[in-house]
C-alpha cells in the first residue's frame, strides 16, 4: 500500500505550504496552521521542508505527548500514554515499532466512537 497523502489523512482542503501564502478561513470554518520550527522540541529538525504526511503526524502526536507529559494543572480530555517499543516486520524489513496508548474522555453518550465536539 502506497503512503498516505496529505488530503487522505487530514482532508480534502489540507496541504503544506512552502511559502508565503495567506490562508483563508473564516469562523465558521477555521485554519490550524503548525510552523515546522514548532516541531524542533521533538527533533524533527532533520527534515526541514517535507510533505511527507506521516512525518507531521508522528511530530503532532510527539509534540502532543510531551505537553500532556508534564501538564499537572489541568486534567484535559485526552492522554498519551508512554510509549511500548518493539521489533516487527513490515514489508520483509525489521523494524522498530513504538506504539502509544491515546485516551480520549467526553461524557458517557453510548457512542462507538468519540465525537470531537463532545471532547
Amino acid at each position: 500500500m502506497p503512503k498516505p497523502t496529505t488530503i487522505q489523512l487530514f482532508g480534502a482542503s489540507a496541504q503544506v505550504l512552502t511559502s508565503s501564502t495567506s490562508v483563508a478561513a473564516t469562523s465558521a470554518d477555521p485554519a490550524l496552521v503548525i510552523r515546522f520550527s514548532d516541531f524542533a522540541s521533538v527533533n524533527w529538525n532533520t527534515v526541514a521542508g517535507t510533505t511527507d504526511p506521516e512525518k507531521w503526524l508522528a511530530a503532532m502526536l510527539l509534540r502532543a505527548r510531551g505537553w500532556y507529559a508534564t501538564n499537572t494543572d489541568q486534567v484535559p480530555n485526552i492522554s498519551i500514554g508512554d510509549p511500548f517499543p518493539g521489533l516487527t516486520t513490515r514489508n520483509n524489513v525489521l523494524k522498530r515499532e513504538y506504539s502509544y496508548t491515546v485516551a480520549i474522555y467526553e461524557p458517557d453518550s453510548g457512542a462507538a466512537a468519540p465525537d470531537p465536539d463532545n471532547v
